[in-house]
């Protein structure tokens, strides 16, 4: 058999073994695989206290062991292995080959790498790719004493180029040289962006597989497929839909908001607004959200009621009772004010004690509890610091408990953005 046969008989197994979302080739030139590496069970992330936050942003449950932060993680972002054909391959050459992946530093492809070379070594003359992806899929996480937790190492470069502001005028480019701006250090890939990537990955795939699962409900103790069921968080109890609607249903009605835990038997895992939302009537939300609030307001100490008939708006007391004062101020001259609205006054008059001037421009309010929420980064699922409200950066709509389905939903106005432009954001939504 010829090179050239070869090398069209390997890439049309390929395609037979593999999807086309994971193989992609350009006839006997060469392609890419993505390879998705098996993760064992109870697998961990260990995470720096910055990682931690941008996880937390993204949805991810912390968990704490032995005064470490790590979160659980079962599907990893895939490997990327790019080849070209040589002319001689397979009876002389191997393929060339490149390798790329985010969570791994160039160390740990290096190593992985070598293990590469000694499988062509070991199977010189014979069509090699599938050996290879196989030992990725399957064996190279072991080759890199990754089998129950990692740490993202971060690769640190010097820019070629730098800033220059001493240099007169508005600053210009200036090349690098020994010796000067040595303190300019930059990630390659940076843990925001990085820890992101691997969340939202994992919570995507998590969800998938949910939806297809057949659970058993603890209520009615039917048989139900996940797309029809409830998941509670972080007890992960499921339960049918038309079983937790009724429990909702029943417990907003006699007005115990705080009894929306999850049903199984001494477990306190609330529900997230969110799941609310998708499960009760516009109205029985509406009244949920209302009852959530004031019992939330009704609970804080710091929370001061404007005195000034008509308004009744909640303020956050300060240690120097500016906001109070202010109240007072309002109550003695309200026959001077009474052509002012008191609702507009009172929020004019906090944003300039309060500085909020810049939150309103820069944030977004959470859908279901009002809170301001700003983004930094990452994709344009929003999880609520507060409320805990999966939320569209987008549209601002309140998501369900599989998020990911609203970018994923064609009828969506945000199909296929869940990494859109922020400042596009209402361009393309007009």
């Amino acid at each position: 058999m010829s090179d050239t046969e070869a090398r069209n008989d390997e890439l049309l197994a390929l395609n037979g073994i593999f999807d086309e979302n994971v193989f992609k080739s350009d006839l006997d030139k060469g392609g890419e695989i993505l390879i998705h590496c098996k993760l064992p069970e109870d697998f961990h992330l260990f995470l720096r206290n910055e990682e931690s936050k941008f996880a937390c942003q993204a949805g991810a449950r912390l968990e704490e062991k032995e005064g470490k932060v790590l979160i659980p993680i079962s599907f990893l972002p895939p490997l990327v292995l790019r080849f070209d054909y040589p002319e001689d391959y397979p009876s002389c050459s191997a393929p060339h080959y490149s390798i790329s992946c985010r969570w791994l530093s160039q160390q740990q492809i290096n190593v992985i790498r070598q293990s590469l070379d000694i499988i062509w070594k070991d199977n010189k003359g014979e069509v090699i790719l599938f050996l290879w992806a196989d030992y990725l899929e399957n064996e190279s996480l072991n080759d890199l004493a990754l089998t129950d937790e990692m740490t993202i190492e971060y690769e640190k470069v010097e820019p070629l180029f730098s800033f220059n502001p001493q240099s007169g005028g508005n600053g210009v480019i200036v090349p690098n040289v020994k010796g000067s701006h040595r303190d300019q250090i930059f990630y390659a890939s940076s843990p925001e962006s990085t820890i992101t990537e691997i969340v939202n990955f994992d919570l995507a795939h998590k969800a998938k597989i949910f939806k297809t699962t057949v659970f058993s409900c603890g209520i009615c103790y039917s048989d139900v497929q996940g797309i029809d069921c409830v998941s509670f968080m972080p007890c992960q109890h499921v339960y049918c839909k038309e079983c937790v609607t009724e429990h909702f249903s029943v417990n907003i009605k006699e007005g115990r908001v705080l009894g929306l835990c999850c049903p199984e038997t001494d477990c306190e895992s609330m529900a997230i607004p969110g799941q609310v939302q998708d499960l009760v009537d516009e109205s029985l939300f509406q009244r949920y959200d209302s009852l959530l609030l004031q019992t939330s307001l009704d609970s804080m100490d710091d929370i001061f009621y404007c005195p000034r008939p008509g308004c009744g708006e909640a303020v956050i007391k300060d240690k120097s009772g500016e906001k109070i004062e202010l109240m007072k101020r309002m109550k003695r001259e309200e026959a001077e004010r009474m052509e002012q609205n008191a609702e507009e006054f009172l929020k004019r008059e906090l944003e300039e004690i309060a500085g909020e001037e810049y939150v309103l421009k820069k944030s977004k309010r959470c859908p279901s509890c009002g809170f301001h929420i700003q983004k930094s980064g990452g994709c344009n699922k929003m999880t609520c610091c507060r409320c805990r409200t999966y939320f569209c950066w987008v549209c601002t709509q309140s998501l369900n408990n599989n998020p990911y389905d609203h970018f994923e939903d064609p009828k969506s106005k945000c199909f296929h953005h869940l990494y859109s432009d922020l400042h596009d954001d209402d361009e393309w939504l007009d």
